[in-house]
């Protein structure tokens, strides 16, 4: 009888290739870097959390296939199309009185902490990611001083992937 159920186990080990198509960690980096060089008025945030204008990035400068930034310069979002952890780091050259804070929104939920805008923040496939005013008070997004003939900056986001979330891909025919 042992040997029997030793078979079983061989059996079911032996098709286990068969059965899992892959296990979907290609380990091909997932990045984007897009910036502008425009000033831009953002408008506040209408309250706590919420998102107020939304900055616009018309340069890219990189993105890999899995990091859509076809809509960064006309609605200002990031779509993340492969499940994981990324690091996400942005920075503005702002001109603003007062009380000021730019935040980062997936979904146009407030990712907590994101003030500080270097963080790592985990997404699902399809989730929108936006630099917003999150400041009750308007902020102008200004265009610093060109250095040693370089293009000036005055917004960026860079994204990277860390760790991609691990799916297992079944085939039908198992």
């Amino acid at each position: 009888m042992a040997n029997d159920d030793e078979n079983d186990t061989d059996i079911a080990l032996s098709r286990l290739p068969d059965i899992l198509d892959e296990v979907k960690s290609d380990n091909k980096p997932e990045f984007a870097q897009i910036c502008s060089g425009l000033k831009q008025i953002l408008a506040a945030s209408p309250g706590a959390s919420m998102p107020g204008a939304v900055v616009l990035f018309e340069n890219i400068i990189v993105a890999s296939p899995n990091i859509d930034v076809s809509l960064a310069s006309s609605t200002g979002q990031v779509k993340i199309n492969k499940a994981g952890w990324y690091d996400v780091n942005a920075a503005l050259s702002l001109d603003a009185p007062g009380n000021i804070a730019m935040a980062l929104f997936k979904n146009g939920v407030y990712i907590p902490n994101s003030t500080f805008a270097n963080l790592c923040v985990h997404f699902d496939a399809g989730d929108m990611l936006t630099l917003n005013n999150a400041s009750p008070n308007q902020i102008e997004v200004i265009l610093p001083p060109s250095v040693n003939a370089s293009p000036a900056t005055s917004a960026f986001l860079k994204i990277f992937m860390l760790r991609e979330d691990e799916i297992f891909k079944i085939k039908e025919n198992h």
